[in-house]
């Protein structure tokens, strides 16, 4: 039986938000809150999942976040949903598709999308990440890795 990568991953979701440690969690946010600017990357980012958390984050006023998947498809299908949730979350959608720009009174958020193995991945920009998110990932890759 075969089943769709997409539909499991979005039935996960749920239970993903209950497992999630509450102290790491709001470490997180709290850290992340503090922030006038922070760029963070997104590994294993499938169908955009962790883009609902942030949104429900006051989050610091620039926000980058580049998100990266091996499968193709469902980064498209991230992207494609990123922009009604941008809108229901009151951001206003940029024109540009890549990197999609997204803004809301004082916040901006710059999501790119990039399908890349995480072993080949080779970031564009220089510099550093404030941030790793990795969400529901260890679940998904082979013990021997």
């Amino acid at each position: 039986m075969s089943v769709d990568f997409q539909a499991y991953l979005d039935a996960k979701f749920p239970l993903d938000e209950r497992s999630l440690n509450r102290d790491v969690r709001a470490l997180f946010e709290a850290l992340l809150g503090e922030r006038a600017a922070a760029r963070l990357l997104d590994i294993g980012a499938g169908t955009g999942a962790s883009l609902d958390r942030l949104l429900a984050l006051p989050g610091p006023a620039r926000l980058e976040v580049t998100f990266v998947d091996r499968d193709g498809e469902l980064l498209d299908l991230a992207r494609r949903r990123a922009e009604p949730k941008l809108a229901a979350a009151g951001f206003a959608v940029g024109a540009d598709r890549e990197p999609l720009q997204a803004r809301r009174a004082t916040q901006t958020l710059t999501l790119a999308y990039r399908a890349a193995d995480l072993g080949d991945y080779r970031p564009a920009a220089t510099g550093h990440w404030d941030g790793i998110i990795a969400h529901a990932l260890m679940d998904l890759l082979p013990p021997g890795r």
